[in-house]
């Protein structure tokens, strides 16, 4: 038996050590013409396109899984390329393993650029041409995808197509899945000349990244500016979907941050979508009325576009579907200016489809720093009619929030619509005018801190409320309207207000609400014994994580 044994164990080693052997590492450049050994010697963008030099099961030579392809240099493309063509753009025509991932690398200094891309980007993964998931895309130190002359004509762009930078897609009912992309700065992809007056209406759909049907689809570290779209995750037309995460991304110079969306499908799904620890700002060059205006904002009512209104995150399923759709925003930091044509730095809304009102987008929204520049309702869901009718979303949860506006002229901070069943516990609001506004049913809303607001906090349909009014209705019995003390960081000062008023919220923190027991920062609240209220603990030591994706320091 103990030899057996032995010749058991050493053709287990010989086969692992045979796996790990089998994975390589391919280089290419633009027009290489080497053996793809180092960035001195590589294999074309034309080897990398054709699929007959990628293998599942790996076979030696071939890139298969557990190998990675390293980009070198910089890649410039045609404008609005064409995937089919092997010289337009770099497309993954491979996949890989469960386990054993294919990574494309870029190494340091490397640049994909086109003067303007094609919805397919400059960096495609779609399962028509083979990419069926497994794959890590990641930009390295510096890894770069540009448009650099796709813009309105008004600056003096010489292109205006309606792109992406990197496009992930699933074809005839298979999805991608298993897909991560980190480390990349995406930007100019359709630089907007920022007239509320303008007519131009390109760039209606562009993102820097667009995913449409995939599964554990897992979207980090990036940096994305100079497009109307910054991260969108479509499942229009796909159900069973799951394991989407979009977290420490920086987006900036956009009109909608980050989207997850379905528009039409009544079968359509996707199971508890996480946007976490993001950074979002800088609306500046999407400026439209919220009256109808000239230029853009008149063409696009009248052609069925969607106006300029502006979103930090914004999710929504279509009317007539009634799968469950509850999305958890949590740990992010959006902050500026939505004027003029605002919506909210999140919006819960539906859009598309036919059939019954109720629309099944659900928001668990919690340990966010919201802080308006200007007059904005800060998050909000929507509630408006259909068939005469409202079309409702559903009841939403809005936990340990930290929302800070400008004045007390101010708008609402918090607009809350839907089913009943709303919950709004230990938030801290503070500079405002009236706090919340509601046209449907709270539940709950007690433990927050309402300081420097108007006298009337709350409207609701057809009146509005004094605190001491709203208490009398039997909410916020334990809410207090004294100093929460904010540093300058947001974090609470000693003496605040907010320290030890909230609830504990131990027993929800399981599942995608985990992260509901540590603060912002990541500092643990305790399991016994009061929270404290907003989104960060108080400690004389503690201070928040510094900004996400700092390895960028601005986008041109």
């Amino acid at each position: 038996m103990r030899i057996v044994r032995t010749v058991v164990l050493v053709s287990a080693l010989s086969l692992a050590l045979n796996g790990t052997a089998l994975a390589a590492d391919f280089y290419v450049s633009q027009s290489g013409t080497g053996g793809g050994t180092s960035c001195s010697d590589t294999l074309s963008v034309t080897w990398f396109n054709t699929g007959s030099n990628w293998a599942n099961p790996k076979v030696t030579g071939k890139v298969g899984p557990g190998d990675t392809v390293h980009l070198c240099g910089t890649f410039t493309f045609p404008a609005n390329g064409n995937p089919n063509n092997p010289a337009d753009l770099l497309v993954i025509p491979g996949s890989g393993s469960s386990g054993s991932l294919i990574t494309v690398k870029f190494e340091t200094n490397a640049i994909v650029q086109s003067p303007a891309f094609s919805t397919s980007g400059g960096l495609d993964c779609n399962y028509y041409f083979g990419c069926h998931g497994y794959i890590v895309i990641d930009g390295g130190t510096n890894g770069l995808i540009q448009a650099t002359n796709n813009g309105s004509a008004s600056l003096g762009f010489g292109y205006q197509i309606d792109g992406n930078g990197v496009f992930v897609a699933g074809w005839n009912g298979h999805p991608v899945t298993n897909v991560e992309i980190k480390n990349l700065t995406v930007q100019h992809i359709y630089q907007h000349d920022g007239s509320p007056s303008s007519s131009d209406a390109i760039s209606e759909n562009g993102s820097a990244i667009a995913v449409t049907g995939g599964s554990n689809i897992h979207i980090h570290n990036n940096v994305a500016g100079g497009q109307r779209q910054g991260i969108a995750f479509s499942f229009s037309g796909w159900s069973g979907l799951s394991g989407l995460e979009i977290d420490h991304n920086t987006v900036t110079d956009m009109c909608f941050g980050i989207l997850v969306v379905s528009g039409g499908g009544a079968t359509d799904s996707l199971s508890n979508p996480l946007i976490h620890d993001n950074e979002i700002t800088n609306w500046d060059n999407y400026k439209c009325p919220a009256t109808s205006g000239s230029g853009y904002c008149t063409y696009a009512n009248a052609h069925g576009l969607d106006p300029y209104h502006k979103d930090g995150i914004i999710v929504w399923t279509p009317q007539g579907n009634s799968n469950p759709f509850q999305v958890y925003v949590y740990n992010n930091y959006i902050h500026g200016d939505l004027t003029p044509g605002s919506t909210a730095f999140v919006y819960g809304t539906w859009g598309g489809g036919s059939g019954a009102c109720v629309v099944p987008t659900q928001l668990y929204v919690f340990n966010n720093l919201f802080v308006s520049t200007a007059n904005i309702t800060e998050v909000a869901t929507r509630d408006d009619l259909c068939s005469f009718s409202p079309v409702v979303t559903g009841p939403h949860f809005y936990y340990n929030n930290t929302f800070v506006g400008t004045d007390t002229s101010n708008a609402n901070l918090l607009a809350v619509n839907g089913l009943p069943g709303n919950t709004v516990e230990n938030n801290v609001f503070t500079t405002t005018n009236a706090v919340l506004s509601y046209n449907a049913t709270i539940t709950t809303s007690n433990y927050n801190v309402f300081f420097n607001t108007g006298s009337q906090i709350v409207e609701g349909p057809g009146a509005n409320y004094t605190l001491a009014q709203w208490q009398g209705m039997g909410y916020d019995l334990n809410s207090v309207t004294t100093n929460p003390n904010l540093t300058a960081d947001y974090t609470l000062g000693s003496g605040s207000s907010a320290v030890g008023l909230g609830a504990n919220l131990t027993s929800l923190c399981t599942g995608s609400l985990a992260a509901l027991c540590t603060d912002k920062a990541g500092n643990p609240r305790p399991a016994t014994g009061a929270w404290d209220a907003g989104a960060y603990q108080f400690s004389a030591t503690n201070r928040p994580n510094p900004p996400v994706a700092l390895r960028v320091t601005s986008v041109k």
